[in-house]
């Protein structure tokens, strides 16, 4: 397989401070945008159709659990970040052919174009006039201004540690569902014996020969088991690897989705080095890819906390613009970073 160079992808801005002096696009779509999901609408259609006449080689089970189950090797995913909203949005695409969206924003959907046109629909409807500098008929410089305080929906952007942790959680419980229900739907299981995604245990993200692997554990059940004291359940790993990386696009595979037990303690290194080191992984170790190599890389994020007040951030904005005329304001913008960079410098922000 060949693997392009790695470049951070940036759906995992969650693991970053929202740069307060962020230049965002407001615009429903791009040329680059609509070319990339071209291109991943021909990849998903040919897998979709490949899918549909044969099941795919199921994963390696569980040597230890007769009755462990393992996901279908090779289940194709997509990964779309928008950076201008601050989201991210999981595309699966099932047996049948049909392409699902994480968050749900309608569907199924008969291809990745109809599913990224559903979630350019979807933003676009949350717009708020007050973002749109033709409707809004405000200045250049205020709209700049509105830009690094504001989403394009109008909830103000935050920077604390808190909220970022908590994005995280979002993110990470989006692309696990994903995860559980194409396991459900590709075996079959429907109703009471279909699994329920109940908690994200943990989450690594790492580097190993130039590929991106994530590794989970999360707990899930059979919808129709009982649970009174809100514990039972199953625990599972998963192992998504990236593929491609197109514009706003992640092409993703499931290498390893199985259910394992709580004293299981296959090797990782991409785990146990950095800092994951309660992750359980297969016994087996030919059941998962990565982390079988001390030279794995961790994923390397700048985390810049600020938990300044909204009334403090916007004063020290408009302080920032207010000798800048309009025509100048994408020159204050540049300035406002380098001077923001600069700062971080000094003070020794951690990497």
């Amino acid at each position: 397989m060949n693997v392009p160079r790695i470049s951070f992808p940036g759906w995992r801005m969650s693991h970053q401070k929202i740069s307060r002096c962020e230049e965002e696009r407001h615009v429903g779509g791009n040329v680059e945008a609509a070319s990339s999901a071209q291109t991943m609408q021909e990849q998903g259609s040919s897998i979709a159709a490949t899918s549909s006449s044969s099941q795919p080689a199921e994963a390696v089970a569980h040597d230890a659990t007769e009755t462990s189950k393992n996901s279908s090797n090779g289940s194709l995913f997509w990964a779309r970040r928008r950076n201008d909203w601050g989201l991210m949005f999981y595309i699966r695409v099932d047996l049948q052919g049909s392409f699902h969206t994480y968050p749900d924003v309608g569907g199924p959907f008969q291809n990745l174009q109809e599913a990224n046109n559903a979630i350019d629909r979807h933003l676009d409807a949350r717009r708020v006039p007050k973002m749109c500098i033709e409707q809004a008929k405000v200045s250049k410089r205020e709209m700049a201004i509105r830009t690094i305080m504001y989403w394009p929906d109008g909830t103000r952007k935050k920077c604390s540690q808190s909220h970022a942790i908590e994005k995280i959680r979002d993110d990470n419980r989006q692309f696990v569902q994903a995860l559980v229900d194409n396991y459900n739907k590709d075996h079959n299981l429907f109703g009471d014996i279909a699994y329920e995604l109940k908690d994200v245990v943990h989450h690594k993200l790492f580097v190993e020969k130039h590929m991106l692997y994530w590794h989970f554990n999360f707990m899930a059940k059979n919808k129709g088991a009982d649970d009174f004291d809100g514990t039972s359940g199953n625990l599972f790993f998963a192992e998504v690897q990236q593929c491609k990386r197109q514009g706003e696009h992640e092409e993703l595979v499931v290498s390893c989705f199985c259910m394992i037990k709580p004293i299981d303690n296959g090797h990782c290194y991409g785990c146990t080095t950095y800092g994951s080191i309660d992750m359980k992984h297969p016994n087996k170790s030919g059941a998962y890819t990565g982390g079988h190599l001390y030279a794995c890389k961790k994923m390397k994020f700048k985390r810049e906390w600020s938990d300044e007040d909204e009334e403090t951030e916007e004063a020290r904005i408009r302080r920032m613009y207010k000798e800048y005329d309009d025509p100048h304001f994408l020159k204050k913008l540049r300035r406002f970073r380098k001077e923001q960079r600069r700062l971080k410098s000094e003070k020794g922000a951690p990497v």
